[in-house]
């Protein structure tokens, strides 16, 4: 309970810092004036909104007052607005649509009906995040993103099974000092070969299949957080991946202990 509450006061002190004008933009702005860095809450916008959806799958499974929860989440939903990443919002959808998947205590037809309201608001706020007006970062056409797949693509084709041996690094106009490809799927074919990505999916849909809800629920998270950011693929774990994988055991732990009908 402690850990959950000093967890939130960490992650909506932002929010009450972005109210104060003066600090509006200039406390989550680099040296340099780019919006990235979070002024010691963490070291990237998206790593803050990877914590922000533990803290979300946190307070939808646990026991509170209902109007508590209500007035949470909210202030968790503006914090991810603030986060400006549109992949915590969807991997956010994720757990939603899971939980209520997992639900033993929700009927099938209502069970439909939550999943259209989730697609609809969540919707909603991508919108919000996309629209020039409300976002904290500027929003373009992604096509520095767009270049790093196509370089990513061109760069496995020239070494389809074996790889580079390496962490590669693609390079180009816009990107002379070189990125990583954003995309686990990518970055591991390119670095290992189309052996070792198919091993490591194999692996990840063992994993899957035997783990308890939670823990796939954290999965899922983790794996679309590796389609769109290089917080998640093949090597050494990082915090990225320990603390929501933490989680999700915590909570089956916690489940199998109470016999919680999830």
């Amino acid at each position: 309970m402690f850990i959950l509450y000093l967890l939130l006061a960490w992650s909506f002190a932002p929010l009450i810092l972005c109210i104060i004008p003066s600090l509006r933009y200039s406390f989550f702005l680099t040296p340099e004036g780019g919006y990235t860095t979070f002024s010691g809450f963490a070291m990237h916008r998206n790593f803050y909104g990877i914590l922000l959806g533990v803290l979300y799958l946190l307070l939808c499974v646990k026991k509170m007052s209902f109007l508590l929860k209500i007035v949470l989440l909210n202030v968790l939903l503006f914090c991810m607005i603030l986060s400006a990443s549109r992949t915590a919002i969807i991997s956010c959808i994720t757990i939603t649509c899971s939980l209520i998947y997992y639900s033993k205590s929700i009927k099938r037809k209502t069970k439909i009906l939550f999943f259209a309201i989730t697609i609809i608001l969540s919707s909603v706020i991508y919108w919000v995040l996309t629209t020039p007006e409300f976002s904290m970062r500027e929003i373009d056409e992604d096509l520095g993103r767009e270049d790093i797949i196509t370089g990513f693509i061109e760069l496995i084709q020239n070494s389809p099974f074996w790889g580079y041996g390496e962490e590669v690094t693609y390079y180009s106009r816009l990107f002379p000092n070189g990125a990583i490809a954003h995309n686990f799927l990518l970055q591991t074919t390119a670095n290992y070969g189309i052996f070792v990505t198919l091993s490591f999916v194999i692996l990840l849909v063992i994993v899957f299949y035997y783990s308890k809800p939670f823990s796939k629920i954290i999965l899922l998270y983790l794996i679309i957080w590796g389609l769109t950011q290089p917080y998640f693929g093949f090597g050494t774990f990082s915090p990225h991946v320990l603390i929501p994988m933490f989680v999700g055991y915590f909570l089956d732990n916690n489940m199998s202990i109470q016999k919680n009908k999830f």
